[in-house]
Parts: C-alpha cells; structure tokens; sequence
C-alpha cells in the first residue's frame, strides 16, 4: 500500500492538524522536563537550547493549525470568543512561546548559565496549558462542550509530550557527552547532563504507558458516545437510510459507531497497526523499559541509540496516531 493509499480518506487539513498537534506535543515536552531541570537549578547547558528550539516548534506548529482553518485571519480574531478552543489555543501559544524565550534569555544572562526557578515552574505550568489548548484547538471545540472523550484526548498529548521530551533530552544529552545514569554526585556540566538525562530517563516509560491507556479511552469513546464525531455521523446516516425514529437513534448511533470504528481499523490496518500501535505505543514503550535499565542508564552509547530510535519511531508512530484521530473526527 503506497502512501497514497495509507492516507486515503483524510484531508489536507487533517494531515496538517496532526502534524501541528505533533510539532506541539514534542515542544511541550522538551519545556516540561526543562522547566523541571530548572525548578530544580539543574539545566544550565540545556535552558537557552531548549527554550529557542521549543518556541521555534510551537510556533511553526500553530503555522500549521492556521492553514487548516481556511481563512488565517479568523485565528487572530479569536479575542472575541473567550472559551473558544481556536481562542484558548491562541492565549496557550502566546504564553507558552513567551515563556520559553524568557527563560532562555534569563537563562542567557545568569552566571550559571540557568533560568530562575520561579521560571521553571511557570514554564511547566505553560507546557501543560499549552497542550490543553492544543487539544480544544485540534478538535475546535469550546469549554461548554467538554467530556471524557476531551479528557482522553488531552490525557494522550500530554503523556506524549512527555515521552517525546524525553526521549528528545536524552538524544541532547547523549550528543553533549552526558549519559541518563544517576550521577548525582557529578560535579559541574557533566553532573547537571548526568540530572537531565536522569529525570528524562524517568519520564519516558510512565508518559509511553500512560498514552497507550489513553489512547484505549479515547477508541472507547469514539467507538460508544453518542456525543463523538464517528456516532454523530453514524446516528445520521443510520436516520436517512433507515428511517429510524428519533427515539431510536442514540441506540443506532452507538451500534452504527462501532461499526464505522470497525472498518476504519480494518480498511487503514498498516497505519493503524503498523503506524499508530507499533511506531507510536509499542516501540517507546519498549525503549522507557529498556532506558529504566541500570545497565543501559550506565552507557551512554546505549542510551543514546535507544533513545534516537525510540525518538525515531515516536515521531513518525505519533504522526500517525494523529491521522487515525483525524480518520475518527
């Protein structure tokens, strides 16, 4: 099946909302274990790096969802609706991209190289908001309609970002000559590189775990909701071609749901299973159970090589996941 054939049935738009929401999580991610490092007064090689590097990926991922939504300049004007999730992804950029400049510039001008504290927390605080944003904006729907579907999908991006941050610290890390082995004791550059690679070390496998729990929650809730986009459409077609009554369509749209989840599984099972299980869950799964290891965590070259694969695999599995998402709405 060429790639053609793969992305059958979703947009243009679609594919640029995954990759915006993909671009977006492994920013969030990076500022997440880097706010930590700094609440800590551990990331003074990383604090510049990661903040520029994260704001670049924020903004041209923003770029992305702008060019989804047909007329760009209805992203700008979204001050006028408060609880929007277009307008919340709005203020969730602007004050994530604000807090990774700042903090690499405070980062820039302190002697040691790392952003205060107080910085750090904000930073985090940003992250998260940022990717809650980013899901209200990926589904473009507003605060009155939230549910466990919403909470899913947002419980999925953020466990992501945190795996992807991960995984992308300890590739930093490995490449500056640290290693995620817990050399606390490790004096000066090469102890705080020995800290990051030690907490993204930790992150990894929790955030790979949690994601393929969400990602299950969220198939729930796509398959039985009356309320998700795939019964809606469902419920619908079931109306017209049936002619079920009103009262009998709730029943129909749950039944005819599962059915329209069924086939898309079915019809798109490389991207699915291929793509979105394997590359996206399983294989950094099996890289956060691997980088737990003390043998692994004490070589350096292993860690590295796990991690870049494990990178490797959960951009490209964690792009698909977001066209199988799009495939559902």
């Amino acid at each position: 099946m060429g790639t053609q054939g793969m992305f059958a049935g979703v947009g243009a738009s679609g594919l640029q909302l995954a990759g915006f929401t993909l671009l977006a999580c492994l920013a969030a991610g990076m500022m997440l274990v880097t706010g930590i490092l700094q609440v800590r007064r551990e990331a003074s090689r990383l604090s510049v790096g990661m903040g520029v590097a994260s704001a670049v990926l924020a903004i041209v991922g923003v770029a992305l969802f702008v060019l989804t939504l047909g007329n760009p300049a209805s992203f700008f004007g979204g001050f006028r609706h408060a609880t929007t999730g277009i307008t919340l992804l709005l203020y969730a950029s602007l004050l994530f991209v604000a807090a990774s400049v700042v903090g690499a510039v405070l980062a820039s001008r302190d002697e040691d190289g790392d952003a205060p504290a107080w910085m750090g927390a904000v930073t985090v605080v940003a992250s998260v908001l940022f990717v809650g944003g980013v899901t209200l904006g990926f589904l473009k729907t507003t605060l009155a309609q939230l549910n466990w579907g919403v909470a899913a999908l947002f419980l999925l991006f953020l466990a992501g970002a945190c795996t992807l941050g991960g995984l992308a610290t300890l590739v930093v890390v490995g490449v500056m000559g640290g290693s995620g082995a817990d050399d606390a004791g490790t004096d000066g550059a090469g102890g705080e590189l020995a800290a990051a690679g030690a907490l993204a070390r930790r992150i990894v496998l929790p955030g790979a775990i949690v994601t393929v729990a969400a990602a299950a929650l969220l198939l729930g809730w796509f398959a039985t909701s009356e309320h998700s986009a795939v019964a809606r459409g469902a419920a619908k077609a079931a109306y017209s071609m049936q002619g079920f009554a009103s009262t009998g369509a709730t029943g129909a749209s749950s039944a005819a749901a599962a059915t329209l989840l069924s086939s898309v599984v079915t019809r798109h099972g490389l991207l699915f299973w291929g793509g979105a299980v394997v590359l996206g869950m399983v294989v950094p799964l099996l890289a956060g159970v691997c980088l737990s290891l003390r043998s692994v965590a004490a070589s350096r070259g292993k860690v590295l090589a796990i991690a870049g694969v494990g990178l490797a695999c959960a951009l490209v599995g964690g792009y698909f996941v977001r066209v199988v998402i799009a495939l559902l709405m």
